[in-house]
C-alpha cells in the first residue's frame, strides 16, 4: 500500500512537473515569435529600402574608371594631366550561365559578333571549355566596339556582361614636369621612389583618397541595365602654381620648326616675388627634363650668367666697386694692346678677360658662398630626378685657374631651375626666394584644404642688388650689351647671357666640343615681375651664342605673353 501510494505520489509529482514545463516552453515560444513579428514589422516599415537595395548590390559591379585618385590643377583651376582611355568588356561567368536562359538570343550573338570581330580569342562562357566561372573575364576593346556594343538593342537583357570606359593618364611625354610629379615609381628601376622627394610628399597626402568608380546595376528580375559615375566627395586634390596658358603658350613658341636645329630648348618663367613658378616646360619630354638637370652630372655649365655671382660677392664685401678699372685684352683686335675697362661694363659686355681678375680678387671661398646662399648648390623642388648644382674643383687645392674659371662659369653646373635665382634676387632687392611649385592641396571644388609657401631669406645688401639690377637692364639696353637682342619698348627688363665652351664623347665615341646659349632675365608687366631662364643645348659654336639663340626666345616669350595677356 505504501508502495503504491509512493509510486502514485511520484508519478503526478512528475506530471505536474512536465506540465510546467510545456507551459514554459510554450510562453517561451511566444516570447519568440512575437519578437519575431515585431523584428518583421521593424524591417518592413524601417529598413526594408536598405535590405532591399543590399541584396540587389550582389548584382552591383564596381569598376574603377581612373588610373589616379587625385586632379592635379593649375594655378587657376584648370585640369593639367593629359588622358586617354581605354576600353572593357566584363563578363561574369556564373552569373552570365546561371542568368541567361536563351544563350542564341539576338542580342547574345550581336555581342558575340562585335567580340570576335575585335579579336578572334574573344569569346563568351557558353564557347569556352572548362571555364572558371570564379573570377570575371576582362577583355581590352578598341572604342569602335564599345560603341557597337553599348548601342545593341536589347542589351539590358544580357545578365553578367557589362562595359565601361577608363580613363587613363598619359605617360608617353615621360618628362613633363606633371608626369614626373604624378609618377611614384623609379622610372628605372620600377621600385617606389625615396620617401624624401616631393612625390611621395604628395603621394603622402593623397593616400586616403578613393578613386572615381561606375557602378553597373544588371538586375535579375527586370530587363535594367543602369550606370552610375560615383566621384569621391572628400579627396585630397594638388593645385600648382603653374599657369597652363603660359605652360602652353611658351611650349608652342619652343616647339616651332625653326628651332628643330637645337639638341633641346628649356624654359621656366617664376613670379619674382613670390617664388611660384608659372611654366616649367622644354621642346621634347620625351627626353631627361632639361629644367632639373635630370641626364646631367649635377647641371649644365652655365657661364658668364654666373658673373651675377662673382660681382655680388665682390660688391657686397666691398673687395670691389663698379668703377674699378682692370686692364683687358681685345679679343677681337689682332694687337697685344692692354686697354682699360671697369667692372660695370665688363659686365655689360661680358668680358672674360676681366672677371678673370675679379674672381681672383673675390676668392673661391667668397663665391662659393654666394653661390650656396642662392640655391645654386642644392635641389630646389626636391624632386627625385633632380640635379643640384656643384663646383668641378679640387677641394683643399684649388689652383688660380680653377677661380679664375670658375668666375666665368667653366668650373661650376647648375640647372635652369636653380638659376631663376640668378635674376629674381637681384630685382627683390637682396632677398632669395625659392622657387616651388606647389600651390596647396585642395577639394573637389578647388576649395584650399592647405596651402603652401616659399622660404625667403636676405642674402646680399640692399644697395649691392640694385647696382645688379642697373647693370642687368643695360645689357638688354646698351648698344654694347650682350643681350640687346631682347629689348622691347615700354617694357623694363634686364637680363645677363651666357655662352659655354665644352667637351663631350659623341656617338662614335669621339671627344668633341659644343656650346650652349643661355639667357637668365627678368621683366616686368602689370606690376609685376617676373623672372625666366632660356636654356639651349648644342648651338653652332662657330656662329651661334647665347645673344643670337637664347636671347631672342626670351624677347619671342615676353611679347607672345604680353600680347596673349596671360600676364
Amino acid at each position: 500500500m505504501y508502495k503504491y501510494y509512493k509510486s502514485k505520489h511520484i508519478t503526478f509529482y512528475k506530471d505536474k512537473l512536465s506540465k510546467k514545463r510545456i507551459v514554459s516552453i510554450g510562453i517561451l515560444l511566444s516570447i519568440i515569435f512575437f519578437a519575431l513579428i515585431l523584428r518583421y514589422s521593424y524591417i518592413c516599415m524601417y529598413r526594408g529600402d536598405k535590405l532591399a537595395a543590399m541584396a540587389q548590390s550582389q548584382y552591383c559591379y564596381e569598376e574603377n574608371i581612373e588610373n589616379l585618385n587625385y586632379r592635379v590643377f593649375d594655378t587657376n583651376g584648370k585640369e593639367l594631366i593629359e588622358h586617354y582611355f581605354k576600353y572593357y568588356a566584363v563578363i561574369d561567368p556564373m552569373f552570365y550561365l546561371k542568368y541567361n536562359s536563351n544563350k542564341n538570343a539576338d542580342e547574345i550573338k550581336d555581342i558575340k559578333r562585335a567580340l570576335i570581330k575585335c579579336n578572334a580569342d574573344y569569346k563568351l562562357p557558353d564557347e569556352i571549355n572548362n571555364v572558371c566561372i570564379k573570377n570575371k573575364i576582362y577583355y581590352e576593346i578598341d572604342e569602335n566596339t564599345y560603341k557597337k556594343i553599348i548601342n545593341i538593342s536589347g542589351l539590358e537583357r544580357i545578365k553578367g556582361f557589362y562595359v565601361y570606359r577608363n580613363s587613363i593618364a598619359k605617360s608617353d611625354k615621360a618628362w613633363n614636369i606633371i608626369n614626373m610629379l604624378t609618377r611614384k615609381f623609379d622610372s628605372r628601376t620600377g621600385k617606389p621612389k625615396k620617401q624624401y622627394c616631393l612625390e611621395m610628399y604628395i603621394e603622402d597626402k593623397v593616400a586616403k583618397n578613393k578613386f572615381t568608380e561606375i557602378k553597373i546595376m544588371n538586375d535579375i528580375y527586370n530587363d535594367k541595365y543602369n550606370n552610375k559615375i560615383v566621384m569621391p566627395s572628400d579627396n585630397i586634390n594638388v593645385k600648382l602654381t603653374l599657369d597652363k596658358n603660359i605652360q602652353d603658350s611658351i611650349k608652342r613658341i619652343i616647339s616651332n620648326k625653326k628651332y628643330d636645329k637645337y639638341e633641346e630648348i628649356s624654359v621656366v618663367l617664376m613670379e619674382a616675388k613670390t617664388g611660384k613658378i608659372k611654366a616649367l616646360t622644354q621642346r621634347d619630354d620625351s627626353k631627361p627634363n632639361l629644367n632639373l638637370g635630370v641626364a646631367s652630372n649635377h647641371g649644365y655649365f652655365p657661364g658668364s650668367i654666373f658673373k651675377v655671382i662673382v660681382e655680388e660677392a665682390g660688391l657686397d664685401l666691398g673687395i670691389i666697386s663698379k668703377h674699378d678699372v682692370y686692364e683687358y685684352t681685345d679679343a677681337k683686335s689682332r694687337s697685344s694692346e692692354k686697354k682699360n675697362m671697369t667692372v660695370e661694363k665688363a659686365f655689360i659686355t661680358s668680358s672674360n678677360d676681366v672677371f678673370y681678375q675679379i674672381g681672383e680678387e673675390v676668392g673661391f671661398d667668397n663665391i662659393y658662398r654666394y653661390a650656396y646662399k642662392q640655391g645654386l648648390l642644392n635641389t630646389v623642388l626636391n624632386l627625385y630626378d633632380e640635379q643640384n648644382g656643384n663646383f668641378e674643383v679640387i677641394e683643399n687645392n684649388i689652383t688660380v685657374d680653377q677661380v679664375r674659371q670658375a668666375a666665368i662659369g667653366q668650373k661650376i653646373r647648375i640647372t635652369p631651375v636653380e638659376a631663376l635665382s640668378i635674376p629674381s634676387t637681384v630685382v627683390n632687392n637682396g632677398i632669395y626666394v625659392r622657387p616651388y611649385i606647389i600651390e596647396g592641396f585642395v577639394d573637389s571644388n578647388n576649395n584650399y584644404i592647405e596651402k603652401e609657401h616659399s622660404i625667403k631669406r636676405r642674402v646680399m645688401k640692399k644697395s649691392t642688388a640694385k647696382i645688379l639690377k642697373e647693370q642687368m637692364q643695360q645689357v638688354v639696353n646698351s648698344h654694347f650689351g650682350t643681350g640687346r637682342n631682347a629689348k622691347i619698348s615700354g617694357i623694363n627688363m634686364g637680363g645677363k647671357t651666357g655662352t659655354t665652351e665644352y667637351y663631350e664623347i659623341d656617338d662614335h665615341n669621339k671627344r668633341q666640343k659644343y656650346s650652349d646659349g643661355w639667357f637668365v632675365g627678368f621683366f616686368e608687366h602689370n606690376k609685376k615681375i617676373y623672372s625666366m631662364v632660356v636654356l639651349v643645348r648644342k648651338i653652332n659654336i662657330n656662329t651661334e651664342e647665347a645673344s643670337n639663340t637664347a636671347v631672342p626666345i626670351f624677347k619671342e616669350i615676353v611679347e607672345e605673353l604680353i600680347k596673349s595677356k596671360y600676364v
